[in-house]
């Protein structure tokens, strides 16, 4: 049945909950010492690792970006020795917001100059 949604609750308990979880998940390491920023470079899903520092403050934020695997990578070193330059770039380019308070994109990550 389709109808006019005339009001949204928001469940504050439940977002809470889902915080709690994801933050839990983000402490987790899974095989080969990796955790879900390395598993977001893995999958090439920038959505993913946006959607996870939107739930994270920012020392968590770093503190995930960080941690290194057991082969000694921090998810975006990781990046650049599994892919391609372009590949690489298109990763990189999901991690920009798309509007700011001012209307100007700001981006989430760049990359050190060579």
């Amino acid at each position: 049945c389709r109808r006019r949604v005339v009001k949204m609750l928001s469940d504050v308990k439940g977002e809470q909950s889902i915080e709690d979880v994801i933050r839990s998940l983000v402490a987790e390491r899974f095989h080969g010492g990796d955790n879900l920023a390395h598993k977001a470079v893995k999958l090439l899903d920038p959505k993913l690792l946006v959607a996870l520092a939107s739930v994270l403050s920012l020392e968590e934020t770093f503190s995930m970006l960080l941690q290194e695997n057991d082969d000694g990578y921090i998810p975006l070193a990781l990046l650049e020795a599994l892919y391609s330059h372009d590949k690489v770039d298109g990763f990189l380019s999901g991690l920009v917001q798309r509007k700011t308070q001012q209307g100007a994109p700001e981006l989430l990550y760049s990359p050190k100059s060579s």
